[in-house]
């Protein structure tokens, strides 16, 4: 029969020989396990590892587009003096630009996506590049959009104006009143505040800046936006409202250009 002290001394000794295997254990376990902890209770990622964020005017950025006028002018040499559109979206996708302003030999330098700084930025390559007759402005709509004041869309403006004049002073410059598509009707009266300023603006320097009001060829009969002169979003003329401001424009070029030309 087995001696039970014999037994008692065994059991012993094999927890002993046990236990050290036992800590290890335990502490590798502790040393690989993944953190269980919920996400709100980690520590948050230092700010110095987050992505710096570019001013609001340099996103995005436009080098393709610039690139595309390279090779347009590279393919197709633009004319001498030509009359410069430039502007956002709604001067890209009016893409018969040259054909409706033929006798004013028209070019279309709108890029998509762009406010009144990106044209300052690009002004270069856009209008002083070509020593441009006439150059056409229609901005300002999605600085507004994009929550700038009045006053500041206003003083962009200015500035854009002033560089445009000082680089190529014998060019007349033409700003179209900045129309409120249905899909922004919300920002009309702002929109109409900065249109009043340049307006001012114009007419305190009248031998070389134009404003032309073309709100009212987009209007309904409540002087609302009509959807009809616009594309499904609701944001860009359609053909019948390229239509409807290509005489507006035509007619101030006429006016202006023509006289200049018979002084000569």
């Amino acid at each position: 029969m087995p001696n039970p002290k014999a037994m008692r001394a065994s059991l012993s000794t094999g927890l002993s020989m046990i236990a050290p295997f036992a800590v290890a254990g335990s502490l590798v376990a502790q040393t690989v396990a993944p953190d269980t902890k919920p996400a709100a209770t980690r520590p948050a990622t230092p700010a110095a590892t987050q992505p710096a964020t570019k001013p609001d005017h340099a996103m995005p950025t436009f080098a393709r587009q610039m690139a595309g006028f390279v090779a347009q002018d590279a393919q197709t040499p633009p004319p001498a003096h030509p009359t410069v559109f430039i502007g956002a979206s709604s001067v890209t996708f009016w893409r018969d630009i040259p054909a409706t302003f033929k006798e004013f030999d028209a070019l279309n330098r709108g890029f998509g996506g762009s406010r009144l700084g990106d044209l300052i930025d690009h002004l270069d390559e856009v209008v002083v590049k070509y020593k441009p007759r006439a150059v056409v402005i229609w901005g300002g709509n999605s600085d507004i959009a994009s929550g700038e004041p009045v006053e500041k869309v206003f003083e962009t403006y200015k500035t854009l104006l002033d560089k445009i004049h000082a680089a190529v002073p014998e060019t007349h410059v033409f700003c179209l009143s900045i129309i409120p598509a249905p899909v922004r009707v919300k920002n009309s009266e702002k929109l109409d505040a900065v249109s009043a300023l340049l307006r001012e603006h114009a007419g305190k320097n009248p031998s070389y800046l134009h404003y032309l009001d073309a709100r009212f060829v987009m209007s309904d009969a409540e002087h609302k936006p009509d959807p009809a002169n616009y594309r499904s979003d609701e944001l860009h003329p359609n053909e019948q409202g390229y239509a409807k401001l290509a005489p507006v424009i035509r007619k101030a070029l006429h006016e202006v250009l023509d006289a200049k030309s018979g002084a000569k």
